[in-house]
C-alpha cells in the first residue's frame, strides 16, 4: 500500500514507498542504540530536497560541537527509511526533530526554530 503526504514547507507531494532491506536494518540498529543510550539524542528527520531541512541542518551543524560530550546528533533521511521512520516517529511534515533520552521521546518539533530556541531546548533536556 502506497501512502503520501504533502510537505508543509515546500508543498511537494511525497510518496511513501517501501524501504530497502539494508536501509531498514541500519535504521533499526541506529534506533536501538539511541534507545539504550542515557545521553540525550537529537534526531533530525529530513530529506535532501527539503529547503527547511537544509536550513535546520545548518543550525545543528553550528551548535553540535558545543554538545558533543552530552548529546548525540543523528540525522535520518526520510527518503531512505520512510516506512520505519513513520512507524517509530509518526512524521507528518519535514523537517521533524525528536529529542530522546533513556529510550523515551522527551520533546519534538516540526517547524523551524531559531538557533537560540534550539539551544534552550537542548539545554533543558541534556
Amino acid at each position: 500500500m502506497e501512502e503520501s503526504f504533502v510537505c508543509e514547507t515546500c508543498d511537494n507531494l511525497v510518496e511513501i514507498n517501501e524501504s530497502t532491506q539494508e536501509n531498514k536494518e541500519e535504521f533499526l540498529r541506529q534506533l536501538e542504540r539511541i534507545k539504550k543510550d542515557n545521553k540525550l539524542s537529537v534526531i533530525e528527520i529530513g530529506a535532501e530536497w527539503c529547503p527547511r531541512c537544509k536550513q535546520l541542518k545548518d543550525i545543528f551543524d553550528s551548535i553540535k560541537t558545543n554538545y558533543e560530550k552530552d548529546v548525540n546528533f543523528i540525522v535520518f533521511d526520510y527518503e531512505k527509511n520512510q516506512e520505519e521512520i513513520n512507524k517509530e516517529f509518526d512524521v507528518m511534515s519535514l523537517p521533524t526533530v525528536v529529542l530522546m533520552k533513556n529510550g523515551q521521546s522527551v520533546y519534538r518539533f516540526d517547524t523551524i526554530q531559531s538557533k537560540k530556541k534550539i539551544i534552550e531546548i537542548i539545554s533543558k533536556y541534556k
